[in-house]
C-alpha cells in the first residue's frame, strides 16, 4: 500500500447499510483528498449510485462541509448518512439526552425537568400510526448513529438555552423496534413561562428532524419495508442544503450568540488593560519624535557603511549613480592612467627622510662613526639587543662589543632550534 494511503473504516446506516449488505467496511484512500473524491469513490465502490443524490458524509461524528478537503489518518470513521428520519444518558447543565430501546416512561422523562421555579412544562410526543398512504403500518425501526445522534442532539440543548430562558430540557429517542402507539420521542422542556417553553419545544423537533442521524423504516401489514425521509432533511435534492438550512434555523442564535461574545469580548479587553507607572517608562516621546530618531539612525549607518566600503573595482560616474549596485565591486578591469597595476596605487611624498638627504654627506657620517663603539653611538640598538638577550637567556655578563654580542646571541638560537625544532617555524 502506498505510504499515502490508509485504511479508513466506513459506517453504513439504513438504506446505504441494506445495500453495502454490512454495517462497516475498510477502505483504502488517500489521506488528503477532497470531498469530491471521497465521495465518487465510497459511491462507486459500493455501488451506493441508485441513492447517491440522497447522501450526505460524516468524519468522527461531524457533517462534511462539500467542496472541502480532508485530512485523514488511520482512526477516522467515515459515516454514510442516508436522509434522515427524525444506551446512553448525558446530563449537562440540567440537559438530558439519551437513545434507547426501552419503552420510553413520559412520566419520569417529565420528572426529570420539573423544578421549583419553573412555571410550565411543555413537551412533544411523537408516536407510532397505524396507516401511512392506505397502508397499514405494523411497527417502525428506528437506527441511529449512536456517538453523533447524542453530541447533535446536545447542540440542540446548547442553541435552546442560548435563545429561551429555560431551565430542564429533555430529548428522549427510542431506537429499535416501536410498536403502534408507543412513544418513539419525547422531548420536554422547562421554564418559568410558557412562552419560552413552547418556543423551545418547537425549535427542538425541527432541529431534530433535520439534524439528528437517526432513521425511521416503516413496517406494512402489506407490501416491501420503506425507509422515511423527513421533510426537513432537503440534501436529497442539493447536497449542500443541509448547511444552509442549518444556518436559517439557527440565524437568530447566531445573533444572540455574536452579541454576547462581542459583549463579552469589550469586558475582557477592559479587564486585560494593565495600569502601568509612567516612571517605570524609559522613553517618552511622541510617535514623530520616534519616527525621527529611527530616519536619523539609518543616515548616521548608511554613512558609516559608505566610509568603509573600499571600492577598487567599480566603474561608477558621479553622473549615473545606480543605487542598486554592488558596494564594493563591479568586477569590471578599470585601466589608470599610467598604472601596470589593477590595483590603484597611492604614492606619498616624503618632505623629510633618507630619500630627502645627499648621499655624499651620508656616506662621510657613516666612514666618521666606523671608529667609535656602535653600542655606544646608538644606545636604542643597545636596548634592543638587551631585550633580546633577556628573551632567550642569556642572563650572564655580556661583552661590550656589540658583534660578540650578536654571535651569543646566534649560538643561543642555534642551540634553541636543536633541542626544540619545533620553534624554529616560530623563529623564522
Amino acid at each position: 500500500m502506498d505510504k499515502n494511503e490508509i485504511q479508513a473504516t466506513i459506517l453504513f446506516f439504513a438504506k446505504a447499510r441494506e445495500l453495502v449488505g454490512c454495517k462497516e467496511c475498510k477502505l483504502s484512500i488517500q489521506k488528503k483528498l477532497s470531498f469530491t473524491d471521497l465521495f465518487d469513490k465510497i459511491v462507486n465502490t459500493y455501488e451506493l449510485e441508485s441513492i447517491r443524490n440522497q447522501l450526505i458524509l460524516a468524519v468522527n461524528d461531524e457533517f462534511v462541509i462539500p467542496n472541502s478537503i480532508l485530512v485523514l489518518s488511520e482512526n477516522d470513521k467515515i459515516a454514510v448518512i442516508p436522509p434522515l428520519s427524525g444506551g446512553l444518558i448525558m446530563e449537562t447543565l440540567k440537559n438530558f439526552v439519551k437513545l434507547q430501546q426501552e419503552e420510553l416512561n413520559i412520566a419520569e422523562i417529565m420528572e426529570l425537568v420539573t423544578f421549583p421555579n419553573c412555571g410550565a412544562i411543555s413537551n412533544f410526543i411523537g408516536i407510532t400510526r397505524d396507516n401511512f398512504e392506505n397502508k397499514k403500518v405494523i411497527k417502525l425501526e428506528y437506527e441511529a448513529y449512536e456517538s453523533m445522534a447524542l453530541k447533535e442532539m446536545t447542540n440542540i440543548c446548547n442553541k435552546i438555552r442560548s435563545q429561551w430562558d429555560v431551565e430542564g430540557i429533555a430529548i428522549y429517542h427510542r431506537i429499535g423496534e416501536v410498536p403502534i402507539s408507543k412513544a418513539s420521542v419525547v422531548i420536554a422542556v422547562s421554564s418559568s413561562h410558557r412562552k419560552e417553553s413552547l418556543r423551545a419545544v418547537e425549535y427542538a423537533i425541527n432541529m431534530l428532524k433535520a439534524s439528528v442521524p437517526i432513521w425511521k423504516k416503516e413496517i406494512y401489514e402489506i407490501g416491501e419495508p420503506q425507509w422515511k425521509q423527513n421533510k426537513e432533511c432537503k440534501w436529497m435534492n442539493n447536497i449542500n442544503y443541509y448547511r444552509l438550512k442549518f444556518e436559517n434555523v439557527a440565524k437568530s442564535t447566531v445573533v444572540k450568540v455574536e452579541e454576547a461574545q462581542m459583549a463579552s469580548d469589550i469586558n475582557e479587553k477592559e479587564s486585560n488593560e494593565d495600569v502601568i507607572d509612567p516612571n517605570l517608562v524609559q522613553i517618552q516621546a511622541n510617535s514623530e519624535e520616534l519616527n525621527r530618531r529611527i530616519k536619523s539612525f539609518i543616515s548616521r549607518k548608511r554613512q558609516h557603511v559608505n566610509t568603509v566600503n573600499v571600492q577598487e573595482f567599480c566603474r561608477h560616474s558621479e553622473e549615473n549613480d545606480n543605487k542598486n549596485s554592488c558596494a564594493r565591486v563591479d568586477a569590471i578591469l578599470i585601466r589608470r592612467k599610467d598604472s601596470r597595476s589593477h590595483i590603484k596605487v597611492h604614492r606619498v611624498l616624503n618632505e623629510w627622510g633618507p630619500q630627502t638627504i645627499d648621499q655624499s654627506i651620508l656616506r662621510k657620517s657613516i666612514t666618521n662613526n666606523t671608529n667609535f663603539n656602535v653600542s655606544g653611538s646608538f644606545p636604542i640598538l643597545d636596548d634592543r639587543i638587551s631585550d633580546t638577550e633577556r628573551m632567550i637567556g642569556i642572563n650572564k655578563p655580556v661583552p661590550k662589543d656589540i658583534y660578540e654580542r650578536l654571535k651569543n646571541i646566534e649560538d643561543r638560537i642555534l642551540y634553541i632550534e636543536s633541542i626544540s625544532p619545533e620553534y624554529k617555524d616560530f623563529w623564522m
